[in-house]
C-alpha cells in the first residue's frame, strides 16, 4: 500500500471542482484498493464506482420506506415499519436504539400533536430516530394553524458515563459530535450548523472567527410544522453538518503532521425544507381551515345570539303577563230585593 502511494505520488487532499466532490470523481487509488480487496476475498459490500461526499447521503434520502396505513388506528398513520428491506437496524448497541419508532416525516398521531405530546422520526442520514418536543403553535401561510416541532436539544449529548449511552461506539463521544461512520461506510460525524453546542476546547484547531454568523438564533435547529387535525407536515427544516474525522493508519507513515488521529474536518452543511405542497392540497387545507373556523366561531356566536333572543323573547313575555298595582274587589252581586207579604189565613165560616 505505501509503495502504492509513494509511486504514484499521492496527496492527502485533492483539488476538484465542486461537482466532482459532491457527485462524485474517478479515483484509480480506490479502484485499485477495491480491486485488490476483491482478489483477496474481502467483501466490498457494493462495487467501486465513483467517490463522492454525498453517495451516502443521496442513498440515505433516497430510500424505501413501508408505513403502516393507519387502517387499525389513526394514531399509527405513517409509523415506520421497514427501512430498506429491513425491520431494524444493526448499527447501535441495544435493541431500543436499532428499532424503527415513529413517524418518517410526513404524517404523525393528530391526538398526541393537539395534546402537545413528544413525537419521533426516523432519520436516515442519521441512522436513528430522532424525537421531537413541541416548541410552540404558530401559523402557516399567514393562515392555517399548525403546531411547530424542533429536534430535542440534547438529540447529541452523551450521559457523563458514556457507557449508558447506546449511541457511543468509540471513545471519545463528545457532546454534539455524533459519529455515524459505522451506518455510512465512512469517518463521517455529524454535528449541528457551525458546531453549534460544541465544547470549543475540543475543536482548537478550528477558527470560529471565519464563520458565517446565523441568520438567526434557531438557525441550526430541526423543525416541523404539523397540522392539529389531519397530522400531516406542512412545512419543515432539518438542518446537519456532515464533518469527516482524521483516521491515521501505520502503513501511512507520511500523513500530513499537522492533521491529527481523530481531529474533526467541517465538510459541508445539509439543509432540507419545504413545503412541497402542491396548489391543490393547500387549496383543500385552506378550504379545511375555513370550514373548522366556521364551525368553531361560528356555533359560538350562533350560541350567544340564540340565548340574546330567548332573553329578549323573555322580558317580552314577562311584560305581557305581569300587571303592577292593581287592586281587585270583591265581586258585586246585583239582586233585586223583593217585598214579602204574609198571606191571610183562610178561615171557614
Amino acid at each position: 500500500m505505501l509503495t502504492k502511494l509513494k509511486l504514484n505520488n499521492y496527496e492527502p487532499f485533492l483539488v476538484l471542482k465542486v461537482r466532482s466532490f459532491l457527485y462524485g470523481y474517478d479515483d484509480d487509488l480506490l479502484a485499485w484498493i477495491y480491486k485488490v480487496g476483491s482478489a483477496l476475498g474481502y467483501p466490498t459490500g457494493y462495487s467501486m464506482q465513483k467517490f463522492s461526499l454525498l453517495t451516502s447521503i443521496m442513498t440515505s434520502i433516497n430510500s424505501n420506506y413501508t408505513l403502516n396505513t393507519g387502517k387499525s388506528s389513526l394514531d399509527e398513520l405513517g409509523d415506520l415499519k421497514i427501512y430498506n428491506k429491513q425491520s431494524r437496524m444493526n448499527v447501535w448497541k441495544t435493541d431500543e436504539c436499532n428499532a424503527f419508532r415513529g413517524s418518517y416525516g410526513a404524517y404523525w398521531p393528530p391526538e398526541t400533536v393537539r395534546q402537545g405530546g413528544n413525537v419521533s422520526f426516523f432519520n436516515g442520514l442519521l441512522c436513528r430516530n430522532v424525537p421531537l418536543v413541541k416548541e410552540k403553535d404558530t401559523r402557516y401561510a399567514n393562515f392555517i394553524s399548525v403546531v411547530r416541532y424542533q429536534s430535542s436539544p440534547d438529540l447529541f449529548t452523551y450521559p457523563s458515563d458514556h457507557e449508558e449511552s447506546c449511541y457511543c461506539l468509540e471513545e471519545p463521544c463528545i457532546d454534539n459530535l455524533f459519529s455515524v461512520g459505522k451506518c455510512l461506510r465512512g469517518p463521517f460525524v455529524l454535528s449541528y450548523k457551525n458546531f453549534h453546542g460544541v465544547d470549543r476546547e475540543e475543536l482548537q484547531h478550528i477558527d470560529f472567527s471565519n464563520l458565517t454568523p446565523p441568520q438567526h438564533d434557531d438557525d441550526w435547529k430541526t423543525h416541523f410544522d404539523i397540522h392539529p387535525g389531519l397530522g400531516n407536515t406542512m412545512s419543515f427544516k432539518t438542518t446537519f453538518q456532515m464533518n469527516l474525522q482524521v483516521k491515521k493508519k501505520a502503513y501511512v507513515s507520511e500523513f500530513p503532521m499537522r492533521l491529527e488521529h481523530g481531529m474533526i474536518l467541517p465538510a459541508v452543511i445539509i439543509e432540507r425544507g419545504g413545503p412541497h405542497l402542491n396548489t391543490k392540497t393547500n387549496i383543500l387545507l385552506i378550504v379545511l381551515s375555513v370550514v373548522e373556523g366556521t364551525f368553531q366561531y361560528g356555533s359560538v356566536i350562533l350560541a350567544f345570539l340564540t340565548i340574546f333572543i330567548l332573553i329578549k323573547r323573555w322580558r317580552a313575555l314577562d311584560r305581557l303577563f305581569y300587571v303592577h298595582n292593581v287592586t281587585v274587589s270583591p265581586p258585586i252581586m246585583m239582586y233585586q230585593q223583593a217585598k214579602v207579604e204574609p198571606r191571610p189565613r183562610y178561615v171557614h165560616p
